[in-house]
């Protein structure tokens, strides 16, 4: 699964972050723009964002992880 989240659980990569998860386990992760808008606006520049990011997954041992 990947997705992106808006949390403080990760401060050293800002306010929000994308995150690849396996298996129900976070394998990697890595800052993403924050977007201080209406979360309609929100989400209509995350869908436009959601291929490229999609892209960037690659395979290591069996485990997925994220090309910055």
């Amino acid at each position: 699964m990947l997705d992106f989240h808006q949390d403080a659980d990760y401060p050293d990569l800002g306010p929000c972050h994308i995150q690849l998860n396996h298996k129900d386990t976070p394998v990697d992760r890595y800052s993403a723009m924050f977007l201080d808008a209406h979360p309609l606006a929100v989400l209509d520049t995350r869908v436009q964002q959601l291929p490229s990011a999609v892209e960037s997954i690659y395979w290591e041992n069996e485990t997925p992880l994220l090309s910055p």
